[in-house]
């Protein structure tokens, strides 16, 4: 996300809620744990947030409202229902790629009955949620930190 994306939700935020002191170390923490968030996503979350919630909102809180709103894996397998009918295979974001290819991959999902695809479907399930997982905020730096998790 962009630094002048990040400030000006922040801002927003500390704007709506004039109660709360958002320190300077706070902001830092929130950009750590938000920095990997599309400039869209960040927004969305803030403009959710003030929507909804009456407290300031905790890193945790804004990463909710931004899981909320993330296609389930029934969303993602009714999107490739939908494109085995055309018989096109679709652009695919990662865990919808990588829960096609853990069930089988297009080929074989495509050319599968109806009748015989929910048999596939846990699989393709288990392996969509675990890419959402890899996804999840922080978890590539978490993977691949250097230093200590905690370290500056």
């Amino acid at each position: 996300m962009d630094d002048t994306v990040f400030l000006l939700g922040m801002k927003k935020l500390m704007d709506a809620y004039p109660d709360y002191d958002c320190k300077p170390e706070a902001v830092e923490v929130y950009r750590e744990f938000l920095q990997p968030l599309s400039n869209l996503d960040f927004e969305r979350a803030v403009k959710t947030h003030i929507s909804k919630c009456k407290w300031f909102p905790k890193v945790s809180e804004l990463l909710d409202v931004i899981r909320a709103q993330r296609p389930t894996a029934i969303d993602a397998w009714n999107f490739l229902l939908k494109a085995a009918e055309t018989g096109v295979k679709p652009e695919m974001d990662g865990p919808t790629a990588a829960a096609l290819e853990a069930a089988g991959g297009w080929h074989y999902f495509s050319f599968t009955p109806y009748e015989q695809l929910h048999y596939i479907f846990k699989k393709f399930q288990e392996a969509y949620d675990r890419g959402l997982d890899r996804q999840e905020i922080g978890q590539a730096a978490i993977e691949h930190q250097p230093k200590g998790l905690l370290e500056g």
